[in-house]
């Protein structure tokens, strides 16, 4: 069943077949002829009022004055103030070429808008055919084959000064796109195309929104590829290649500008590269016609349409796509500013990076937040077969596992962090590392998290913990923390190294540790792993390290400021007793081989490392077994080793003395 095309369809039509059906070489007389024939044969039908207020010739040149074609039912319709064509010649069967084709102005209206083209240029054009139908019944098919008719046809250059489209209704809005210039157009591809400026005025019931784009440019442009993905004849057997072919190559929106009644957005740049699609496992342009005409919502149709559309999204891909310079300007936001914005590598299999960078964010009377930059990339989605398994099971009464549809990622990366709130000091963040590898489905087996610089102020801790380190002369807090974790599938171990945290001013605590019987099933099975208990690990090993940065000295001056006491006297009766006091919770075996590496930490605070390497893996029962109740030989069996690295202590420490007496004052104030 065939029915009419619509008034926009009819125009791009018309554009091509003013003179079509002709056959046999072009003069003026059968060419001023083969239009009048045309127009007639076109108003004598029961569907379109034709006419032309003139038609003439002038050797190769054909000049149509007032060509008005409109629908009787819709009364939609066109009109040609003044086509001229030079050059012209018939192509059979249906067919036509010309030199150039030259257009004042062409009015189109429909039901939903009216279009306006001004200044219409075209040159180098061949149109080896003209006939189509678009047959409801079938929509896609028949968009097929008016793709068809296009990626046959060749321009080597067209402009159109301006087209506008009005709308109308409660959706009035004017839309003008001016300056549009497109070259290169042979073989269903297009070199490029350029335009600029584009405007769009939409009234909204708080007023009017208006955008303007100073510039439009794309390259290389390919419909031939995009017939290649609908045609169910393009699949060999029925079954898609999975072929990339660029559908644009780059495109670029320069200096957008968006108003509102109560915001305006501006944009220095949207651009994207490499956009490509490709032909899925299998055509879907069968179950796309039954969507279209109106299917019932059967549990048949329903598992057709998602697999469609994930049949859909696994057809295109994107290789960069980025803003760049928005800012956005509104009564509720003081400030708003993103530097840039991006997206790359993206497609069914993954994502490489999605990242932003000079974020700066200011809501008054709320508070204000700037990102240097942030990045998330190496993102790994499901397998498409487990996607597909995943929706058959949600269709019907399978289970899916979380994990099945989880994607992976490689990193995560934050810079240049910085919150506040009115009234107080902001919280900082210098910068995050996540690094994930070694993934079996979404869970990895190499973890590195790194944490510098967070600093926040004083007053977020509690009064006896902000107490206590003010009078230890730390006037802010600065923080860096982090660890390696990887596990070792042939030794069934689970290295967690460089666990530490460190305050800026005072020192680091850091820890390695490794388990041991850490199975596959442990790590990747989380019905596996959460079950495990403590007596299904083991310790291999495990260092403590701890670092001084003054803390000690700081910690003496605090102590002895308290106790009225001379700071290196009351240091020496401490490391004095010192042994007593291991003795009485370890002790005296164990007392006498760990205090005189721990006094000679004390007296010159540097580094010292509590090294653990058991002869043999110590079960983690057991071992909570062994620090409640020690055994005699317990240093034995945990190859229990104290390394120490003194730094030196200034006499008197004065600068630490002098900075816990600025801080007691400070309490006190």
């Amino acid at each position: 069943m065939t029915k009419r095309l619509s008034a926009l369809a009819l125009a791009g039509l018309l554009a091509a077949t003013t003179i079509g059906g002709l056959a046999g070489p072009a003069s003026a007389q059968s060419a001023e002829d083969a239009v009048k024939a045309w127009i007639a044969a076109l108003d004598a039908g029961d569907q379109f009022d034709a006419r032309a207020a003139e038609v003439s010739a002038d050797g190769d040149r054909v000049t149509v004055r007032n060509l008005l074609i409109l629908d009787e039912e819709t009364n939609g319709g066109l009109l040609f103030e003044t086509l001229m064509l030079d050059g012209f010649a018939t192509l059979p069967p249906r067919g036509f070429s010309a030199e150039t084709a030259v257009a004042d102005r062409i009015r189109i209206r429909s039901q939903n808008a009216d279009y306006t083209l001004v200044g219409v240029r075209l040159s180098g054009l061949t149109v080896p055919d003209t006939a189509f139908t678009f047959d409801p019944e079938a929509p896609v098919a028949s968009v097929i084959g008016i793709l068809g008719l296009g990626a046959r046809t060749t321009l080597d250059d067209g402009f159109i000064g301006r087209i506008d489209v009005a709308r109308g209704g409660e959706e009035a809005a004017l839309i003008s796109y001016q300056n549009f210039h497109v070259f290169g157009v042979r073989d269903g591809r297009v070199q490029g195309y350029t335009a600029g400026p584009f405007i769009v005025d939409a009234p909204a019931a708080e007023g009017l929104v208006t955008m303007t784009v100073d510039e439009v440019k794309s390259e290389n442009l390919d419909a031939a590829a995009l017939l290649h993905l609908l045609d169910p004849g393009a699949y060999a057997r029925g079954v898609g290649d999975r072929l990339r072919r660029t559908l644009v190559g780059n495109t670029s929106y320069r200096n957008i500008v968006i108003d509102g009644p109560d915001i305006r957005l501006r944009i220095d740049a949207i651009e994207s590269a490499d956009f490509a699609i490709r032909q899925p496992a299998r055509p879907f342009a069968g179950t796309l016609d039954r969507l279209l005409l109106g299917a019932p919502a059967t549990p048949e149709m329903t598992l057709a349409m998602d697999e469609m559309v994930l049949d859909l999204v696994s057809s295109f891909s994107i290789g960069h796509l980025s803003i760049q310079g928005l800012d956005v300007f509104a009564d509720s936001i003081d400030r708003f500013h993103l530097g840039e914005f991006h997206i790359d590598d993206l497609s069914i299999a993954g994502l490489g990076e999605i990242g932003f960078a000079d974020l700066d964010l200011v809501v008054g009377g709320v508070g204000s937040i700037t990102v240097g930059q942030f990045a998330l990339g190496g993102v790994v989605f499901p397998d498409e077969a487990e996607i597909r398994a995943a929706i058959a099971a949600m269709g019907g009464s399978g289970d899916v596992g979380l994990f099945d549809v989880v994607p992976s990622f490689n990193y995560i990366e934050l810079a240049g962090v910085e919150v506040g709130v009115p009234g107080e000091l902001p919280i900082g963040l210098d910068r995050l590392q996540l690094l994930l590898d070694g993934h079996v489905g979404a869970i990895p087996a190499s973890i590195i998290l790194e944490i510098a610089g967070v600093t926040a102020p004083m007053s977020l801790l509690e009064g006896d913990s902000r107490s206590l380190i003010t009078q230890l002369g730390l006037t802010q807090l600065s923080v860096d923390l982090g660890f390696d974790a990887a596990w070792n599938e042939a030794a069934e171990t689970l290295a967690i190294n460089g666990v530490h945290f460190r305050l800026a001013g005072a020192g680091m605590i850091s820890a390695d540790v490794t388990l041991a019987g850490v199975t596959r099933e442990m790590m990747f099975d989380p019905e596996v792993s959460a079950a495990a208990g403590i007596e299904d690990l083991a310790l291999a090993r495990l260092a403590v390290t701890a670092v001084d940065e003054n803390l000690v000295n700081r910690v003496f001056a605090w102590a002895a400021e308290g106790d009225e006491t001379p700071v290196d006297e009351f240091r020496e009766q401490f490391i004095r007793g010192l042994p007593f006091l291991l003795a009485f919770t370890f002790g005296n075996d164990l007392s006498r081989q760990i205090a005189p590496p721990l006094q000679e930490f004390l007296r010159s605070p540097g580094t010292v490392a509590v090294i653990a390497e058991p002869p043999v893996p110590i079960p983690l029962d057991e071992l909570s077994r062994y620090l409640t109740s020690p055994p005699a030989n317990l240093l034995e069996v945990l190859g229990l080793t104290i390394v120490t690295e003194g730094a030196g202590v200034a006499p008197a420490e004065e600068g630490a003395a002098g900075a816990i007496r600025e801080g007691q004052a400070q309490q006190r104030r």
